[in-house]
């Protein structure tokens, strides 16, 4: 999929491709995974950029710097679109070839090869940052990079309270999420502050093949 490919470049026709784009990803964030917290940024740049092309194209409106307000408005919308696409829609195997059609996008090219299985883990930063809430960072365990590895979609993390020892392994924890991006961020009840929470984590790739859960990391419930 080619980034100049799947927006239009006519005001006109980016008008409606981006309505339904955001449409279709709002009513499927569930069955997609698609982070909610992208949706109402991504509309509001769509409800501006409407409203200023609106303005740009009335004659009795039309002027020098309503035409530059659109082109502005324009550029933020499209740069939008385009993250989404790359970050939350091309590698997700949530979405089927009949979801990307209804998002107007190009159909992944068949018989390319597949995406390698995860073969290393990630390494995760821990931070209580406000009460409670624990954010957490993930990065590849043998990369100096911050990136994710090749072919991998996300990471899965298996967590739970021990507060009498920790867990020997991933499986003697029942709670687990799933992300596609760092950082993740858990919330916890106001009865949970002061317990020892434990994580394990492992990459999972776009094909749903998951790699070696990495070493159990802790912390406290601020």
């Amino acid at each position: 999929m080619k980034n100049h490919d799947f927006i239009p470049y006519k005001d006109a026709d980016l008008e409606t491709w981006a309505t339904n784009f955001i449409t279709r990803l709002s009513q499927n964030a569930a069955a997609w995974d698609i982070p909610n917290t992208i949706l109402a940024p991504l509309s509001a740049l769509n409800t501006a950029w409407k409203q200023k092309y609106s303005l740009a194209e009335a004659p009795a409106t039309r002027t020098p710097v309503a035409v530059e307000a659109k082109n502005e408005a324009g550029r933020a919308l499209r740069q939008a679109l385009r993250s989404t696409v790359n970050e939350y829609v091309r590698y997700n195997h949530f979405i089927p070839d009949t979801g990307r059609l209804e998002l107007q996008l190009p159909l992944p090219k068949r018989g390319r090869t597949p995406s390698p299985d995860p073969t290393t883990h990630p390494r995760a930063q821990i931070k209580p940052v406000e009460p409670l809430q624990i954010v957490i960072s993930f990065y590849d365990d043998e990369s100096e990079s911050r990136a994710k590895p090749a072919g991998v979609h996300g990471v899965e993390m298996k967590w739970g309270f021990g507060d009498d020892r920790p867990p020997a392994d991933a499986d003697e924890l029942t709670n687990s999420v799933f992300d596609t991006h760092t950082p993740l961020t858990l919330t916890f009840r106001g009865a949970d502050r002061g317990r020892r929470v434990y994580f394990f984590l492992r990459w999972e790739n776009t094909r749903g093949v998951k790699g070696p859960w990495s070493m159990v990391y802790s912390a406290v419930v601020p």
